[in-house]
Order: structure tokens, then sequence, then C-alpha cells
């Protein structure tokens, strides 16, 4: 299949893949997948082969139920938002051609002199997401300039540097398992670049995106992204709440939560959600009220850490980016009753949640891989003839 991109991230407990394409500036998806890969860390220790067995195994698919067979040889991998740091770059180089048609020599220059702006950083450049081109005439572009006539042309872009240490260790994956990798596009990124496709939504926000065990908050101006901050806090701390609580699996535990969510319905009749028979105290009942208690504790350690991660990311900002409208995604985004618990907790009110609405791709888990491809069929790669290769891994 001409065209497609495979776009991979390695969430914290499952890999999520997407086979897809771009047309008119939309994404479609060919095939979707997820693969648990269960706890990584474990009494300190990192079960990093884990990981590379994960990508390995999906290398060859081979879906009868979907009709779908397919070979992966190299993808657009995904980086989470941690440490994550945005700057903004402005680079100016004349010509090549005699002519003046701008060809990909000259983007590649262009992209040369932002690696070598960024070398002063102890993080690692990870990707050159371009915003606009200033050619002769003050004539600005914002799409590729290829084939354009000028003398000189000026890059004005995002640059995204990633801790060394996490870089390391996510390429390091995909090289143990074989796998090229064409681009490499944080997270929050994709995410954003997947947004902007949507008619309905703002120009600037804050992107909240909720995992399993580690959420962000993103500020996008003008559908770009400027800044993100990550947290430790995810849907599985009220899964584990609730297990806790209840006496349950974690498995039973989270099918409540996504069952029930907040539930503040009046009912007039009060049925238990479940019952715990393996106390000395007899039969215990669970109510919905019960589950609320649970998810509002959890949600105000939520908002606290998200309160925190939002001053410091709009330090020395305007005092009105406090209050932008909120865009929640990720997986856990999709508690029931969310919205209505965060309209009374933070400045914002303007909150809504968004999961994709690309056919065979709904699931809110895929937003950061439907981004990812869009990124990857959007912008020229500056490790386009040279995948990356990481030397060392290290653990925590």
């Amino acid at each position: 299949m001409e065209n497609t991109i495979t776009a991979i991230e390695l969430g914290s407990k499952k890999l999520k893949l997407v086979v897809g394409y771009t047309l008119n500036g939309k994404v479609y998806s060919i095939y979707t997948m997820t693969k648990p890969y269960g706890q990584l860390t474990e009494e300190g220790f990192f079960d990093f082969q884990r990981l590379v067995e994960s990508v390995m195994s999906v290398k060859e698919i081979n879906d009868a139920d979907a009709k779908f067979n397919y070979s992966i040889s190299e993808c657009v991998a995904g980086l989470p938002a941690d440490g994550l740091e945005i700057f903004q770059s402005k680079q100016r180089t004349t010509i090549v051609s005699e002519l003046g048609k701008i060809t990909s020599i000259d983007i590649k220059n262009l992209y040369s002199l932002i690696k070598n702006s960024s070398l002063k950083s102890s993080n690692v450049l990870v990707d050159i997401v371009p915003e606009s081109y200033q050619l002769d005439g003050n004539r600005v572009i914002k799409t590729n300039p290829i084939g354009e006539t000028s003398t000189g042309l000026v890059l004005n872009a995002k640059v995204h540097l990633s801790p060394e240490r996490i870089f390391k260790n996510y390429s390091k994956v995909f090289e143990n398992a074989d796998v090229d990798v064409k681009r490499v596009v944080c997270g929050p990124l994709g995410a954003v670049e997947y947004l902007s496709t949507l008619d309905d939504l703002p120009q600037n926000y804050l992107m909240i995106d909720i995992g399993s065990d580690k959420s962000s908050i993103s500020l996008v101006g003008k559908g770009s992204l400027y800044g993100v901050k990550s947290f430790n806090w995810g849907g599985d701390n009220l899964t584990k709440a609730i297990a806790l609580k209840f006496n349950l699996s974690l498995e039973d535990a989270e099918k409540y939560k996504k069952i029930y969510g907040i539930d503040t319905r009046e009912m007039n009749f009060r049925a238990p959600i479940c019952t715990d028979t393996t106390g000395e105290r007899g039969t215990i009942r669970y109510y919905k009220e019960d589950l609320n208690d649970i998810i509002y504790k959890g949600l105000d350690d939520f908002v606290n850490l998200l309160n925190d991660a939002r001053t410091a990311l709009l330090e020395r900002q305007n005092q009105e980016l406090h209050r932008l409208p909120i865009v929640l995604v990720g997986g856990g985004s999709q508690l029931k009753g969310l919205v209505q618990y965060l309209l009374g907790k933070v400045e914002s009110t303007d909150i809504r949640v968004v999961a994709p609405n690309v056919i065979g791709a709904r699931d809110a888990t895929f937003t950061n891989c439907l981004g990812m491809i869009l990124v990857a069929s959007k912008y020229m790669s500056m490790n386009e003839d040279a995948r990356f290769r990481a030397n060392n891994m290290t653990r925590d």
C-alpha cells in the first residue's frame, strides 16, 4: 500500500498502532491495534525487553477477521510528554539553485542551521515543526515552499527537545526490534495536529491529555503547540482506589469505573453496585454513592496536580490564558461526569471532551497516533536521509 504510514506509540501499559494515510489534510485509518504489555516497572526494574518483544510482535500483521495482512519495516514513533521543551527558532539560507528554485536541499540547509543552534541544550533535538516560510518581498507561506522561486528563504519553526534518557530508551526499543523510525513525534504534537483537522474547536486552548498513569497539559495558540507540562496522575489512580476499597480485581474495578463514572442520578430503587463477602463482618454492599466518593477524592488529587502544572506552564504569561477553553483528550478523559466535575474546579467555563471521529479509529486512545500520521505527511523529517540510532540505554 503506497503512501501509508504506520504510527506506533508505546504507552505506559500498551502499544498503540495505527496504519493510515492522509488525503486533503485529513487522516484516514486502514487498521488499528492495541497490544497490552502490562506494568513495565516492578521493584525498581524496568522490563525493556518486553517492550522490544511487543514491537517485534506487530511487525507482521495477519488479521483474518479484518482481512488485513501487512508487514512493518518502518514507522513514526511517539515520544511521551515528559520533560518536553519547545523553543522558537528562525533561520535564513540562500537558495542553492542559480535560478532561485527552492528544493529539498534548501530545507535541509535550514534544518542543519537549527540543529547546530540546538547543540547547546542538554536535551536531545527530536523534531522540527515548520510554522511559516518567508520568501523575497516579505511573501509568507505556511505550506512547503519547494518549487517556489526566491533568492533567500527564512524558516520560522518550533523546535522540540526531549530528555536524552527518554529519547535513547525509546529509540533503542525500535532499533532492537529492527524497525526503522522515519520520524519521532512527541505525543502532544500528534494530538494537536489531529485536533487542528476538526472544525468546531477554538484556535487557542489548553489541552489536557489524561493517560493511564500520567497526564499532561499543553498550551495551544492558533493551532500550534507552545508548551507542555506533564504530571504523575492517570485513570489508573481511580481504578486502583476502587479495587482497594471494594476488594475487587483491577479488571473489575476498571469495568465499574467505565460503566458508572460519576453517577449523580436520583434513583427510586437503590441497588448496590457490588458486594464483598470475603471479610469477617459478613456481606458488605457498595452503592454508587460510595463509588462517587472514591472518584471525587481521586479527581481532587488530579485537579491539585493539574493546577500546579498549569501554573508552571503559564508562568510569566498573561493571566487571561488561565481561562482559555479546555480540551480533554486521552483514554482517561472518557470518564462519565468528568466535565461537570471540572466546571466547578477550574477557571475555564468551556470544557469539552474530544475523541477521534475517524472511521475505524474512534477510540480516544488513538488520538496521538492519528496526529502522528498527519505530522509525518505534512512536514519534512529532519532525519529524512538517516534514521536515528541510539548506542546506549539507561534504566531508572
